[in-house]
């Protein structure tokens, strides 16, 4: 769980901070487990809230800059 001053918000949120257009990509993130969530009831619906710092981090597990690329040449910047 987060600290008390993290503030919780949906997936649907997440997406629209995240930049991303497609709700497959989140819904596969938190179906996967790469998105951490947190569960909670409202009604008889099942609502999936996630946190600033949670979303940070799957974007960064996202992140291509990190990896090596064995088609760029070892001279040229990344």
């Amino acid at each position: 769980m987060p600290d008390d001053d993290q503030e919780y918000f949906t997936v649907t949120e997440a997406k629209r901070r995240a930049g991303m257009r497609s709700n497959k990509t989140i819904a596969a993130a938190v179906q996967s487990g790469r998105l951490k969530t947190v569960t909670k009831m409202s009604g008889p619906r099942i609502v999936h809230l996630t946190t600033q710092a949670w979303l940070d981090a799957y974007l960064a597990s996202r992140s291509t800059r990190q990896r090596p690329n064995p088609m760029r040449d070892d001279d040229t910047p990344a």
